[in-house]
């Protein structure tokens, strides 16, 4: 059985090779977690077989679906199938309602 979390968002513009911000590439979101001081966002190294069925940029979250064992990084917060649904209905199919 899957295991949820709503992560913070990791929002950053990649970089031209003199370390500029390249702005003809949009920029981009990922998964995130909290640095050791739970100030500075940094970009998760997601788990295997994991995916993020919703990016809510006006929330300020990913919801990650990971497999049952994974640990949580710092500032994930772990959530139910039925959690996650209160949040954002249906997203998890046969989560409880």
């Amino acid at each position: 059985m899957p295991v949820y979390f709503f992560t913070p968002i990791l929002q950053f513009t990649p970089l031209n090779e003199d370390d500029t911000p390249n702005e003809a590439i949009t920029t981009q979101f990922s998964p995130g977690y909290y640095d050791t001081d739970d100030s500075t966002i940094l970009k998760a190294a997601t788990y295997a077989d994991t995916f993020s069925p919703k990016c809510d940029k006006v929330g300020g979250r990913f919801v990650l679906v990971c497999p049952d064992g994974t640990t949580a990084l710092n500032g994930w917060e772990p959530k139910t199938a039925a959690e996650v649904n209160d949040v954002y209905p249906g997203l998890i199919p046969g989560g409880g309602e």
